[in-house]
């Protein structure tokens, strides 16, 4: 029997206007003692003192079911109801339904509930927002219970549909008027599934249940409660439905397919249909997304995704309710690009890394070519090459923390530092600087890479970068010379070539020489990507290639149940990311950075049970 909690109804005592149709409605259910029938039937005559002429008045008395007490006229007064219904149920649904049917339609309606509001029968919501919308006043005047202990089952709350073998939760929710003890028991399908004793607190308690399904159709779920000094045995029991549809579809994208194939066996033997791609052949469009109830990364870069294609996933996530899981690995998370990226919006964590004193210090440069073919727009977007660039860099500032350096230099024939190397602490003085970058002249990388390996070879910091973007041809240089300099102290150079225009044999050199990395891009927009994981490669913060086990943070979540994690193997690294407020830590690493989270759910109940290993309660 569920307790009646709607915006609809809200206790007041009703003040009667002019020319009103009032239909008080008395419940004379069992749970409704004489002495309280008697308060309800004197409130609504002493409100008939308020009528004025021209108004009428009516009275309905329910229980399990509703009866016209005195139909609606013109009357100064109410007589002591007469009618008698059964009490071993409340159904307040049927009360509104002979309200509305027995008041004129278009005029001015008002209905008066006088009950505890406890309804075991029929919808009253759903009668009520149909009232309201035919224009009738609502209003209730609580009538209290008034035994000395009564217990109510008042609902079975289950997800209205699940797919083959997902788990679910199965939620009972139970009131009682005074704290208690009693037995809880669940039914499925008629079939008895277990029993446990619960305590019961005064007001509202939850029980939850880990379920799942493996057979199609419509499943009923039955909660019953004995408790200690119930009055009333009938509001004992709740009844609740899930539908079972076909098995979850699920799209797994990973580098390389023979990398998906252990995880994808372990999602087939739980009952998931299991889609293998490569990055490129991820759909490109919401639709093709849409044919999947999850989405799962496995090692996938941003680079192999357009920005397009990002925004979809997030989109699918927050718009359509997919799943979508990232799985770490050395092109995931920070390392694939993904800071303040749609696909970063849709996941529980951030790509930034908390620091902790034993990761090195790091200063970079962001070396960029602003030769005049950097001005020229990309695409539709009517921005330049170089204002990407520009984003980039400013990615990059707001990436580090006050214990790194960054420097900003801008070249053509010659170079300019645009923000010399500094702590990146004044991180608004830095963002200008770059701003007022302008792009014109010609392309000579090399006096730039100089000048950035001699300032940054008399900097303290215990790692020490350089990111080179251009996308032009250069003039030549002894860059190898440079660059073996450069890394015999331990100054390494990753390269950018953009478009078909670049340098791509020297960019391709330097970075093999710089002990770097090459990256080649048509599509502008990726820039701003590669620069994000080129620093976290580089400041060596994001990968922990540390052995470590699990730590348990959430050991009642329903992602990690039926799992022995005595058993659980240590695991050889990780990638670190940042939890967000709004998700839940479910398992930690050594260094308490999230290696499971999950978005945020209910929280916890009040009153938490023991579960068996099914789910079920302990028989």
């Amino acid at each position: 029997m569920a307790v009646l909690l709607i915006a609809l109804f809200k206790p007041t005592i009703p003040r009667l206007v002019d020319r009103l149709n009032v239909m008080f409605l008395l419940d004379a259910s069992d749970s409704i003692s004489l002495a309280a029938r008697e308060n309800a039937y004197r409130f609504a005559a002493q409100a008939m003192s308020a009528i004025r002429p021209g108004d009428q008045a009516g009275l309905i008395v329910f229980g399990e079911q509703a009866v016209v007490d005195q139909p609606l006229r013109a009357t100064p007064k109410l007589d002591r109801p007469q009618a008698t219904v059964g009490g071993r149920a409340t159904n307040i649904a049927q009360a509104l339904q002979l309200a509305m049917a027995t008041t004129p339609a278009g005029q001015a309606n008002r209905f008066v509930l006088l009950t505890d509001g406890r309804q075991n029968q029929g919808n009253g919501v759903a009668v009520a927002q149909a009232a309201k919308d035919a224009g009738a006043d609502i209003y209730y005047v609580p009538a209290p219970l008034t035994f000395n202990q009564e217990v109510v089952v008042e609902s079975m709350v289950l997800p209205q549909e699940v797919k083959f073998g997902e788990p679910f939760q199965a939620k009972v929710v139970a009131w009682s008027q005074a704290d208690t003890q009693g037995r809880l028991s669940l039914y499925r399908n008629g079939e008895f599934l277990g029993s446990q004793m619960v305590r019961l607190s005064a007001g509202k308690n939850v029980y939850t249940y880990r379920q799942s399904l493996e057979q199609s159709g419509i499943h009923v779920y039955q909660a019953a409660i004995e408790a200690e000094g119930d009055t009333i045995e009938e509001n004992n029991r709740a009844i609740g439905t899930v539908v079972v549809r076909g098995r979850p579809q699920v799209l797994l994208a990973e580098k390389t397919r023979d990398q998906a194939q252990a995880l994808a066996a372990a999602l087939r033997s739980q009952h998931v249909d299991v889609t293998v791609v490569e990055p490129d052949r991820i759909p490109k469009d919401m639709a093709g997304l849409q044919k999947y109830d999850g989405v799962i990364l496995s090692n996938v870069s941003s680079l192999k995704l357009t920005k397009q294609q990002m925004g979809n996933i997030r989109d699918y996530v927050r718009e359509y309710g997919g799943g979508l899981i990232m799985v770490g690995g050395e092109e995931s998370f920070g390392l694939g690009g993904y800071y303040r990226t749609p696909v970063e919006e849709a996941l529980p964590v951030t790509m930034e890394v908390k620091q902790k004193l034993e990761i090195p210090s790091l200063a970079v440069v962001l070396s960029i070519d602003r030769s005049g073919s950097m001005a020229m727009t990309t695409g539709d977007e009517k921005v330049t090459k170089l204002d990407i660039a520009k984003e980039a860099s400013h990615l990059v500032v707001d990436l580090l923390d006050e214990r790194n350096e960054v420097g900003v230099m801008s070249w053509d024939t010659e170079f300019v530092w645009d923000s010399p190397l500094r702590p990146a602490r004044d991180k608004q003085a830095i963002h200008r600087a770059i701003s007022t970058i302008k792009a014109g002249g010609g392309t000579d990388g090399y006096p730039a890479l100089k000048e950035s390996y001699q300032v940054l070879f008399d900097r303290p910091a215990l790692l020490k970068h350089v990111i080179f973007l251009s996308d032009g041809q250069m003039t030549r240089g002894d860059f190898a010379g440079l660059l073996r300099r450069m890394a015999k102290d331990k100054i390494t150079v990753s390269t950018v070539a953009i478009g078909k225009d670049a340098d791509v044999p020297l960019m391709v050199d330097i970075a093999k020489w710089g002990r770097g990395r090459f990256y080649y891009t048509e599509d502008d927009s990726t820039i701003p990507r590669i620069f994000t994981l080129e620093t976290q490669l580089a400041s060596k913060a994001s990968l922990v290639e540390q052995p470590f086990k699990a730590v348990l943070a959430s050991p009642a979540h329903e992602a990690i149940q039926d799992i022995d994690w005595k058993e659980a193997p240590p695991l050889g690294g990780y990638v670190a990311t940042t939890l967000k407020g709004t998700a839940d830590m479910v398992l930690l690493t050594h260094q308490e950075d999230p290696l499971v989270p999950a978005r945020a759910l209910d929280p916890p109940h009040r009153h938490p049970q023991r579960h068996g290993r099914d789910g079920l309660p302990d028989g």
